[in-house]
């Protein structure tokens, strides 16, 4: 239809041809059936209804005729309704009902789907409805069922003239009505005594709205979808401490209220029995209502006109928590819909559309004709034009002639329209604001409209009046109210449930449930994944145990074994400080599986920050432990090479690890002060939420870079220094396991880094990358620095287990060297492929006790002769000289020194060494070689010296033959600076001292005594022949490591030499080297050639 204009003028120039038309009727008049509310109670809206009906027909120029049927109440509303439905032709064609019947009749296909109407109308402009009404109220499962006639919402009203005598303010919650009502009282203004609020009592009157209106701003804090009465997600009565509270505001409300406040209603009906006379008597000073009471107070009944204010009904500053059952302090959290005050802080408000207001509905059971034209008389009786006939009334009529039809179209607040009626413009524009704001609200409250609401809204009101009634005769003592509160809102709460399980029990396929998150357009969805760590923080925790129980167990295992050759070889206080690193950087798992469900967003806050803090100082410490403990050792080696003493203790070296971790601490100090990581959660989107840590601003990026800078750095020196020592022995290096925990880390980053960039939205999926990541790095480092060093040391044990007789420089020698050159005792020969033994000291004949024996080549003399060469060498620093390239080249290939080192030194031979034979004197060349020292015993200060020299021609004595090629010299060599031999002499003298006052003790308690003697002697005896053992292993171990001083040459650089080393030349077993031992050499002494240069004689 068009749009309507001048209808209330009675002059309408529409087009005939836009009415309807049907083609399935015999009659040119259509006849509508509308059933309307009416009696005594609703005669009013009866007569609106009526006269919209002869409107309408005068509109349609006879083509529809409508008779209005009428039913006293709005049970027998619903009755009707219900009726209706049942028929398979619906008997009436519409409905003028309260939206309270909306999800029976949808449920029972009482009414029709309005959806497409609404959108196609042009007389009933749906989207000058007001939001409630559009998308709530007339609405059921999302979908439009009513059009509006009325709009109903409570507002309260007070008087303004009052207010300012007293210096009162509007009141903005509850407790403010309260403390507004308390303070004018019974106190006289203008000659009439005052009441502090006006609410009629009654009961089954409007009580239960009342209630609801108290209540609802405790209880409803998520819009409008999250209901007041019920919690949508599962019906659970939000009663309890909430309704108490309510309770308690109603009573002592009605401590300031009129003395007939429980004898008469407070909404409705004729105004001689309702409360609303007190406001148009001057009476009253604060109340709230539904709209028209502020058309009542310009009738031509009232004494205020023009005095009366309107403000939105109070909210409250504490609303209660769904999970706790428990009111708390209302926060922009809680309340996200409530406003701030600077002085009361947050406050939540939760206007109530009570009733809300009449509407109407088509049958969903009658013909498509019919009910096309049922819909165009609603909409055109809810049209702006039809319906502000009565929204605004001429503010000079009486008060029986307003039918209580409220606003319910942004078009009714046309303020023009308002004054011509007679209305004071600034009154109406504070109404008009305050009614509007209220039905836009996102959390207005709308009434339960589902079956069995009439039984639920009237348990609410009878129990709360009779307790009101009880305080109000003084039947309860006062310290028992607020028991008898909390008592009478869970006997209400319990008959709910029993009501709600009744009508479920009977009617299973409809549940109460449904058909309320139904009315509230409430969509059972999945519930919000807060994507929290709550099912992977035990992966996190495991890894962290692991780790720190790996750690700690290293640790111990460190400080038990601390003298331990193979531990002393690498350093125990480094690789303790490599255990408290990597303790420290697999901690960083645990404030990394912090998130808001164990923790406060402040805690997290500090969690955030303790994750860099923890990852990199862990990882510092590793890496420059690393960096420290190799550049140790490559100090030690350097200098051992050139034939000088150094000592390097840990506090020399220990000063790179202190800055690296200065200026860590630096930089992580300064990003926590200036711009520190927050916790931060995003709102849902599409039922998922995040939390993760962020900055502020953008300062942290730099901070993050100069740290990994830093890092990178500590990475890079560590790996130098492991390259530098990539030829020292294996008990001593560990470059190739740094080099592989370097390549474990870098897959750690290509593999985990894009794998973070992939799952960043993902918590938990990230959660794991992280703490895999370090988790993966921390245990290579362990296993690698350890595990090594743990089966080197199971070996050594096993093998000395085996050994029948202990190795002694004294008694052994060729065992010694072959213990003390751990890096070529694979390449030396096998005795037992070697059966051909030729005895080639010079000094011992064949056969006597002093001869050592070694394993030669069968293709060696058998005669048993020997062939001694005397021979003069120097040992100098110098490099290679270029007629030397070729022999630097060879050095280089040479694994027996070490493989490719920095620098050698140089071995000159400065004679030609000659010998007797049977062709006469006879001269053998030799060609200068090289040789390098190595460490092989830090405790013990025990180093090793290898060289060569090539013997060109060779030599012969008999069927003894010197091949023409390099001979191999080694022996053992100690840093007499460190005083180590004379201590262990001291220590063996200490040892057999203490042995001999042991033995003389056994003695003593071997002595005759009683048997209660002996067994008291028995556990003494014991601990004596343990500590002996001891001692003698001691003594043993002592004499395997230091040889006596009889069998050393010092030389003049403070180092002593095993006087007597072994002679080896090199042969291939395929591709493998092997060392077979030739004989020995006796070192005479050392002399400075040049006093002024270090080279050695």
């Amino acid at each position: 239809m068009s749009d309507v204009c001048n209808l209330d003028a009675g002059c309408c120039p529409c087009d005939d041809a836009a009415v309807p038309q049907g083609d399935d009727t015999d009659s040119p008049t259509t006849t509508l059936r509308i059933l309307s509310v009416g009696g005594s109670g609703f005669r009013l809206i009866k007569q609106m209804v009526d006269n919209e009906a002869r409107a309408f027909e005068s509109y349609s120029n006879g083509r529809v005729s409508i008779i209005v049927e009428e039913v006293d109440t709005l049970g027998a509303m619903a009755d009707e309704i219900r009726s209706n439905a049942a028929l398979s032709t619906g008997y009436f064609d519409g409905f003028v009902s309260n939206p309270g019947v909306v999800g029976t009749a949808v449920q029972l296909g009482a009414f029709m789907d309005l959806g497409t109407f609404v959108q196609e109308s042009l007389d009933l402009d749906w989207l000058d409805i007001l939001p409630a009404f559009r998308e709530v109220i007339t609405t059921y499962d999302g979908k439009v069922y009513m059009l509006p006639l009325d709009g109903d919402v409570h507002s309260m009203f007070y008087r303004m003239d009052v207010l300012e005598h007293f210096g009162l303010e509007v009141p903005r919650t509850w407790d403010e009505y309260v403390d507004v009502a308390k303070a004018v009282h019974g106190k006289v203004y203008n000659g009439t005594k005052l009441v502090g609020s006006c609410i009629g009592r009654v009961e089954k009157c409007v009580g239960a709205y009342y209630a609801n209106l108290v209540l609802a701003p405790y209880t409803q804090t998520g819009g409008t979808k999250s209901g007041h009465l019920f919690d949508p997600r599962d019906m659970t009565p939000l009663a309890g401490e909430a309704l108490a509270e309510a309770i308690r505001q109603l009573e002592e409300q009605a401590d300031y209220g009129a003395d007939a406040e429980f004898e008469e209603c407070g909404g409705g009906g004729d105004h001689a029995n309702n409360i609303k006379h007190h406001i148009m008597e001057g009476d009253c000073a604060l109340t709230y209502n539904w709209g028209d009471n502020y058309k009542a107070h310009m009738s031509s009944d009232s004494k205020v006109g023009g005095l009366v204010g309107v403000a939105p009904t109070p909210g409250t500053t504490r609303v209660l928590d769904r999970e706790t059952g428990k009111l708390v302090p209302c926060n922009e959290d809680l309340c996200k819909l409530g406003e701030k005050y600077d002085d009361i802080g947050w406050v939540n408000r939760a206007p109530y559309a009570a009733f809300g207001g009449w509407a109407t509905a088509v049958a969903g059971n009658v013909s498509p004709l019919r009910q096309r034209f049922a819909a165009d008389f609603f909409a055109y009786a809810s049209s702006t034009a039809r319906s502000s006939i009565e929204v605004i009334p001429n503010a000079t009529g009486p008060i029986e002639s307003f039918n209580g039809q409220d606003p319910f179209r942004r078009t009714h607040f046309n303020i023009e329209r308002w004054v011509s009626q007679g209305y004071p413009r600034a009154g109406t524009e504070t109404y008009g604001e305050t009614v509007i704001s209220s039905l836009s609200s996102k959390n207005l409250a709308i009434d339960i409209r589902f079956p069995e609401s009439d039984r639920i809204m009237g348990a609410l009101d009878s129990k709360i009046f009779a307790y009101l009634q009880r305080v109000r005769n003084n039947e309860t003592a006062a310290e028992d109210l607020a028991a008898d509160r909390l008592a009478v809102a869970e006997d209400i709460a319990n008959e709910w449930t029993s009501i709600i399980a009744a009508f479920d029990s009977e009617n299973p396929a409809q549940p109460i449930l449904e058909q309320y998150q139904k009315s509230l357009g409430y969509k059972v969805s999945p519930p919000i994944d807060y994507n929290y760590l709550t099912n992977i923080r035990p992966v996190g925790f495991t890894f962290v145990a692991v780790a720190m129980a790996a750690s700690l167990g290293c640790i111990i295992w460190t400080q038990r074994h601390r003298k331990d050759r193979v531990v002393v070889a690498s350093q125990p206080f480094f690789l303790r400080l490599i255990c408290v690193g990597c303790l420290v950087m697999v901690s960083a798992i645990i404030p990394l599986s912090y998130d808001d469900s164990i923790a406060s967003p402040e805690g997290c806050s500090k969690a955030c920050m303790a994750f860099p803090w923890l990852l990199s100082i862990g990882f510092t410490i590793v890496f420059s432990s690393l960096f420290s403990k190799t550049w140790r050792l490559n100090k030690v080696f350097r200098n051992a090479r050139n034939m000088r003493r150094i000592v390097v203790k840990e506090k020399d070296v220990i000063l790179p690890m202190a800055i690296l971790m200065t200026i860590n601490c630096v930089l992580l100090l300064a990003w926590t002060l200036v711009d520190p990581l927050v916790w931060y959660r995003t709102e849902p989107v599409d039922f998922q939420s995040y939390g993760y840590c962020r900055a502020e601003g953008r300062a942290f990026i730099a901070f993050l870079v100069l740290i990994g800078i830093v890092n990178a750095s500590v990475l890079v020196l560590a790996n130098y220094e492991a390259w530098q020592a990539r030829t020292i022995t294996t008990e001593f290096s560990e470059s190739t396991y740094i080099m592989i925990i370097q390549i474990s880390l870098l897959q750690a980053l290509i593999i985990g880094v894009p794998l973070l960039v992939i799952v960043h939205d993902n918590n938990a999926a990230s959660y794991f990358v992280w703490s895999g990541m370090i988790f993966v790095l921390t245990m290579a480092i362990l296993m690698l620095m350890f595990i090594p060093k743990m089966i080197r040391k199971a070996e050594r044990e096993t093998e000395s287990s085996k050994s029948k007789t202990p190795s002694r420089y004294s008694s052994d020698h060729a065992r010694a060297s072959d213990a003390e050159v751990p890096n070529v005792a694979d390449g030396l020969g096998d005795e037992s492929q070697t059966p051909s033994r030729i005895v080639i000291d010079q000094s011992d004949p064949p056969g006597s006790p002093g001869n050592r024996t070694v394993a030669i080549a069968p293709e060696w003399a058998a005669s048993g002769a020997k062939l001694g060469l005397p021979l003069r060498v120097k040992f100098t620093h110098e490099m290679c000289s270029p007629s030397d390239t070729l022999l630097q080249e060879e050095d280089d290939k040479e694994a027996l020194l070490g493989g490719a080192l920095p620098s050698f030194l140089g071995v000159r031979p400065l004679n030609e060494p000659s010998f007797t034979s049977a062709k006469g004197q006879e001269t053998v060349k030799v060609t200068a070689g090289r040789g390098a020292c190595q460490i092989q015993q830090p405790d013990s200060g025990q180093y090793s010296l290898r060289f060569f020299l090539d013997f060109p021609e060779g030599a012969a004595r008999n069927d003894v033959v010197l091949p023409a090629e390099r001979i191999y010299f080694m022996t053992a060599v100690w840093n007499e600076d460190m005083n180590v031999i004379d201590q262990a002499k001291k220590w063996k003298d200490d040892a057999k001292h203490a042995m001999e006052q042991i033995d003389a003790s056994l003695q003593n308690l071997d002595a005759p005594v009683g048997l209660l003697n002996k067994m008291s002697r028995f556990k003494r005896n014991l601990t004596l022949k343990e500590r002996r053992r001891e001692l003698a292993a001691q003594i043993t171990m002592l004499e395997d490591r230091f040889p006596p001083s009889d069998r050393l040459v010092k030389s003049p650089n403070n180092m002593a030499f095993l006087r007597e080393g072994v002679i080896a030349v090199k042969r291939f077993e395929g591709s493998r080297e092997v060392f077979r031992w030739v004989g020995t050499f006796d070192m005479r002494k050392f002399s400075k050639c040049n006093p002024a240069s270090d080279e050695t004689v």
